[in-house]
């Protein structure tokens, strides 16, 4: 279930950098170097481009040799009035993306995107270089 962030949050978030939050369990399923992970909740921005949490359907984080994970999350039933698909960004939103990296802790990137689908699906994509 969505809840939509308060104004008070918005208010405060805008005096800091903001951050796309991720949370869950950090126990997972690991396949081929992927770990699954299926519950958890996010910060994510609807096509209106204000911040709702979310339940998250689906997260995959996926290492790579070099250090970097690619975290993926999927969630439903974000609002999303154009009508169509919405695409956002550190570029065009300023926000960065915060992840929980089973193993490493929370992680900050400016390297993410997010589409919402026209129904209100949204998928995260995070890109995070791990601390060695």
């Amino acid at each position: 279930m969505r809840k939509r962030i308060t104004v008070a949050f918005l208010a405060i978030a805008a005096l800091v950098p903001m951050t796309l939050a991720l949370a869950g369990s950090p126990q997972g399923e690991t396949k081929r170097g992927a770990i699954v992970v299926g519950h958890g909740s996010a910060l994510l921005f609807g096509g209106d481009k204000e911040v709702y949490a979310a339940a998250i359907v689906h997260k995959v984080a996926t290492p790579s040799k070099n250090g970097t994970t690619i975290l993926k999350i999927r969630a439903k039933g974000l609002p999303n009035p154009t009508g169509k698909a919405v695409h956002w960004s550190f570029k065009n939103t300023g926000a960065l993306c915060r992840v929980f990296v089973p193993n490493f802790g929370h992680v900050v990137t400016k390297e993410w995107r997010e589409t919402v689908s026209a129904a209100g699906t949204a998928v995260l994509t995070c890109r995070v270089k791990l601390p060695k």
